[in-house]
């Protein structure tokens, strides 16, 4: 190909001009035919250059003879290739065609195969749908096994549970498997919404007499239990407790058990109680050693009991867990009914001993008191309660009794009054009985109302027989001496009686007395004064109509005369029976009000007179005027 190339350049004009290369491409197709090939650029055609590498493979050389004979050994070189190519191809059409035979083998085989599955499927589809049918009935019995095994665990009980309903010791166990036969119960009632009506109701009854036979067996340890609590301070476990709670739900079980409690409490109160009056508990001296002090005797009987109630209402708050108050005091009601004949036989005796009013008083109080405390703890209608109310009603009655008995002995000689018209000495004693009774009062152990309506009682026992006294011991006396000595003891009585609170209907009857004979004693001083000045018949006509001659004559003879001597000395003009009050405020308010009544006279008869005779006369008849007389009087 070098040496074509050099070939080609020898023939070439050494040097052409540019003018005669155009013409001749112009001219020549041969020349237009190369310069085309000259144009050509062999980089841009790949074809081309792959071709020409081909052709440098089997042309050796580049002669003349071999361009010469190019065409024939390319022809011979694609001949022998098409003849490789044809032996290639009977090669590949053999293989093919054994392919092809092995295809068709392959296809018999495969449609024998199918025809042989085809009739082995045809004699096994009995047997493979009776297969898959026992499949789907085993998946259905293994779920109904796996529901049975679900519903038997939840739904039934274990034998260890029914064991534990049937025997052995009461525990947290029992109350476990109790639950859980009150839940499974519960849960038979969701079958009977259902189809399984049947078993639901087979399961309820099973479990209904599971749960029977446990509570039996729980409320015959319950009973046992609760009668053993005969102790002062018996001790309940959490057991007991959880016991009860669940005998609730068998109201009458639970009653019984209640019952059985109650029995053995009031059994161990009741021998507390006669154990703490004659032998003494917990280290303290017993009871009835004090029994010479009937107030304290009293007071350390019910101060026991109230203890011992307040310890049992404590153990049955803690063991029943109640919390109605009603139902733990009816309760308490029936535990302490057993107290009421020892405590009521040991008051009467101390009661039936004693006749000091005192004394009486003091037990009134302390019964009273207690009576109060244990209504709120026991309720109105406990026995316990009615003993009590017995007890009080016989201790106000003999209270009274003693109190009656002793004012009237005091009172039964009559005391004539002394000169200084003095309070006898007898309405002292009464008197000292009486601040003695109220003294002994304690507000702290009785209700305000109790307190105001045995004051009341009280006060009229003593008072209402000393102003008898008084009257009868006064009835000698004249008009002012008796005023003046009534008063007296009536003021005794009202000082004595203003010491104490919620006495005021008392006091308010003593003032209404005194103030009516204070009234007669200034109605006596003014009249007195009156008749000092020569004027008390004059007031006392003018009271009655007008004034007379008559009765001025006295009048106008010796008015002026008494006068003068009466203004002369005013304080010598005083009763002398109004020296005798021992109350001086008395005394002050008695001259007082009677001066005030006698000036009110004197202007009366003063104006009366001026009217009759005129006023140039007055003077000679009565020489100071009222407000005169008021200045030199007072």
């Amino acid at each position: 190909m070098a040496d074509g190339s050099k070939d080609k350049e020898e023939k070439q004009p050494a040097n052409p001009s540019s003018s005669s290369i155009g013409n001749l491409s112009q001219n020549n197709p041969l020349s237009r035919k190369l310069n085309r090939i000259l144009e050509t650029r062999l980089e841009d055609e790949r074809d081309t250059i792959e071709s020409l590498k081909v052709l440098s493979e089997f042309l050796p050389a580049n002669t003349l003879h071999a361009r010469r004979n190019l065409r024939s050994d390319i022809e011979r070189r694609g001949l022998i290739l098409s003849e490789e190519f044809r032996d290639l191809l009977g090669s590949l059409a053999a293989q093919i065609q054994d392919m092809q035979n092995d295809v068709h083998s392959m296809r018999s085989c495969c449609q024998d195969m199918q025809n042989r599955l085809a009739d082995t499927k045809a004699k096994t589809a009995g047997l493979l749908n009776e297969t898959a049918e026992l499949k789907a009935r085993g998946r259905r019995l293994e779920m109904r096994g796996v529901v049975i095994d679900v519903f038997l665990k939840k739904l039934q009980l274990t034998p260890e549970e029914v064991g534990i309903l049937a025997g052995g010791v009461v525990g947290e166990e029992l109350f476990s498997v109790l639950h859980r036969v009150k839940s499974i119960h519960e849960d038979c009632k969701v079958l009977l919404r259902t189809s399984q009506q049947r078993i639901g109701l087979e399961i309820m009854e099973k479990m209904a007499m599971h749960l029977e036979e446990g509570y039996e067996r729980l409320y015959h340890w319950t009973q046992s239990q609760c009668r053993t609590m005969t102790s002062d301070l018996p001790s309940s476990s959490l057991l007991l407790r959880k016991s009860l709670q669940e005998l609730k739900s068998r109201p009458i079980l639970y009653k019984y058990c209640v019952d059985e409690y109650v029995l053995a409490r009031r059994s161990a109160l009741v021998q507390g109680f006669i154990d703490a009056l004659t032998k003494g508990n917990n280290g303290s001296r017993p009871i009835e050693l004090v029994s010479h002090d009937p107030a304290r005797y009293s007071g350390d009987m019910l101060g026991w009991l109230h203890q011992a109630i307040a310890t049992e209402k404590d153990h049955i708050s803690g063991l029943f867990a109640e919390d109605e108050r009603e139902w733990v005091s009816n309760l308490l009601a029936s535990i302490t009914e057993g107290a009421g004949r020892p405590l009521k036989m040991r008051v009467e005796q101390v009661l039936l001993s004693t006749s000091d009013p005192v004394t009486s008083y003091q037990m009134v109080n302390v019964v009273r008191y207690y009576l109060g405390v244990f209504v709120i703890l026991l309720g109105e209608t406990a026995p316990l309660i009615g003993v009590m109310k017995e007890l009080a009603e016989l201790q106000t009655k003999l209270f009274f009794s003693s109190l009656t008995v002793q004012t009237s002995k005091l009172l039964e000689e009559i005391e004539l009054p002394d000169s200084q018209l003095n309070p006898p000495r007898k309405l002292m004693e009464i008197l000292s009985v009486l601040q003695r009774v109220l003294a002994s009062r304690d507000i702290s152990v009785a209700s305000l109302d109790d307190h105001k309506t045995s004051l009341k009682q009280i006060l009229q026992t003593c008072i209402d027989p000393m102003i008898h006294y008084c009257n009868e011991s006064a009835s000698t006396l004249s008009t002012m001496e008796m005023a003046v000595y009534l008063i007296n003891c009536l003021y005794l009585i009202h000082s004595n009686v203003a010491l104490y609170e919620f006495t005021e209907l008392a006091l308010e009857k003593l003032d209404g007395q005194i103030q009516a004979h204070l009234d007669t004693l200034i109605t006596e001083q003014a009249a007195y004064l009156l008749g000092k000045i020569g004027l008390l018949d004059s007031y006392n006509t003018l009271q009655t109509g007008e004034l007379t001659d008559e009765v001025l004559a006295p009048v106008h003879e010796q008015s002026k005369k008494l006068m003068t001597q009466f203004f002369s000395s005013p304080e010598s003009s005083l009763l002398p029976q109004l020296t005798l009050l021992t109350s001086s405020k008395f005394k002050a308010d008695a001259h007082q009000r009677a001066v005030q009544l006698f000036l009110n006279a004197y202007r009366q008869v003063y104006d009366a007179i001026k009217d009759k005779i005129g006023e140039d006369k007055l003077s000679n008849v009565l020489p100071h005027s009222p407000e005169q007389v008021n200045d030199l009087i007072t």
